[in-house]
């Protein structure tokens, strides 16, 4: 799951699209400095999703080419 924000409990995320903008310092909705860990387990979460996305389009590719 996407990581959320120690103080308010709101998920984080990049201010701009995924891997074009580093990762924020502070949480975009209440301003808390975010932590190594939380940074590190968003990067992860990114990579995750985007592995995810890759595979699904090579299932679809391997389906349409059969």
């Amino acid at each position: 799951m996407r990581p959320r924000c120690e103080k308010c409990g709101k998920r984080l995320y990049r201010i701009q699209k995924m891997f074009s903008q580093p990762v924020p310092a502070h949480c975009p909705s209440c301003g808390a400095e975010i932590s190594l860990k939380q940074k590190s387990d968003l990067k992860d979460y990114e990579t995750i999703i985007c592995i995810i996305a890759f595979i699904i389009v090579v299932i679809i590719l391997i389906i349409f080419v059969n």
